[in-house]
């Protein structure tokens, strides 16, 4: 019974109660102004049954037996960010932002390697040669030469001076399916107003499309694609959303018309800048997983509603991002960022795997300058779905 989700019913009232009170491993309890009951809502047969998580929309609790969070990585970052498989050499990559550093790691070998750079490394991304990726600075894309540990001065892209130079750097970015990078630019002064810009970057090209001027966007981060849908999804840190963007054929958000993007948003979690949304990824059936800020966790939204589905606790408070990697796709990676004070914990900044029961990355994992789709066919067998499909 073990190694699979859990969604149980009930048209009782009093179970609201029990979730918020907190339950634990099929116990629950109900509370009123005289007494407190205690009595099993279910009998799971859990080995390790955690994080419950209640859908008042479906009125269904979930919750998961045999989740996993282990530190995979002591990275001691200031500000890790930008996670991405590469599929060809399985190595991850990410970034420390505020330390000018690129690192890699091999999870079959354990080898991790870094490489410096001049300026703030907002974001990498693999491309269709092995020895090659590409880190995004200041104004600057440049090709990193992997095997010889260094950024080269060849930059591919600059954005231009009216655009900013000062206080600006690039954010996230992920190439989409046909192989376009998609890429954010930031201000540093982001939190007194100051907005940012959304690029593309089409294999080939030095030339970097505006495609969210700063009166569409203001702070871009997170990306993710679902090919099948024709959709982009899309974290706009500053408002605190997920969006969903009708695509063109390179994955890039499509103006309608009239000129105008045509966008729904997900979800919606207003905490005043306490716990913004930050990197998503997306697995096999389509659920987005974002890492919010200072919240201790990552989150798993269903993508038509809105709903979450899904929370995973991590030992530190402070998730950047996180992407599916590994042989399967079935390892989440999270980038964390350095933490302060007596709360804070001894891995703070370390690079976190987690992983549940039937979750897999999804999506195609394209290169710069080339798509590479993944085959389901060398998935690890799905004996069950962990996260069933909702309805709105």
């Amino acid at each position: 019974m073990a190694n699979r989700v859990m969604g149980w019913q009930s048209r009782i009232e009093e179970f609201r109660h029990i979730y918020h009170d907190c339950i634990s491993i099929g116990c629950s309890m109900a509370t009123s102004q005289d007494e407190v009951t205690v009595d099993l809502a279910l009998e799971a047969r859990c080995d390790l049954g955690e994080s419950p998580v209640w859908d008042g929309k479906t009125n269904t609790l979930y919750f998961v037996d045999e989740v996993t969070v282990d530190l995979a990585l002591e990275a001691r970052c200031d500000l890790g960010e930008s996670p991405v498989w590469d599929g060809k050499t399985n190595n991850l990559y990410f970034v420390d932002i505020n330390s000018r550093t690129i690192h890699g790691f091999q999870p079959e070998t354990g080898e991790h390697f870094t490489i410096k750079a001049d300026e703030p490394t907002g974001t990498i991304v693999p491309t269709n040669d092995p020895t090659k990726i590409l880190v995004a600075t200041q104004r600057d894309i440049l090709v990193v030469d992997v095997p010889g540990r260094k950024v080269t001065k060849q930059a591919i892209a600059t954005t231009p001076k009216e655009h900013g130079t000062e206080g600006f750097r690039f954010n996230d970015g992920k190439v989409s399916p046909s192989g376009t990078l998609l890429i954010g630019r930031m201000s540093n002064k982001w939190r007194k107003g100051a907005r940012g810009r959304q690029y593309r970057l089409d294999p080939g090209s030095s030339t970097l499309v505006e495609v969210m001027s700063p009166e569409e966007v203001h702070l871009p981060n997170g990306i993710a694609w679902d090919g099948a849908k024709g959709v982009v999804y899309f974290i706009d840190s500053s408002t605190e959303e997920v969006r969903a963007y009708a695509a063109d054929e390179q994955g890039i958000m499509r103006r309608g018309e009239d000129g105008a993007l045509s966008w729904r948003t997900v979800t919606h979690r207003p905490s005043g800048l306490a716990t913004v949304p930050d990197g998503m990824t997306i697995d096999t059936d389509g659920n987005l997983w974002v890492a919010h800020g200072e919240s201790g966790e990552v989150t798993c939204y269903h993508p038509e509603s809105g709903a979450v589905l899904h929370k995973v606790p991590l030992p530190v408070q402070r998730p950047t991002a996180c992407t599916f990697g590994g042989r399967d796709l079935g390892d989440l990676y999270v980038t964390t960022r350095v933490e302060t004070g007596e709360g804070a914990h001894k891995h703070h900044g370390g690079l976190y795997r987690i992983r549940i029961p039937g979750v897999q990355g999804g999506g195609a994992r394209g290169s710069y300058g080339q798509a590479v789709a993944v085959s389901t066919a060398s998935l690890r067998p799905r004996q069950t779905s962990l996260l069933p499909r909702m309805t709105g």
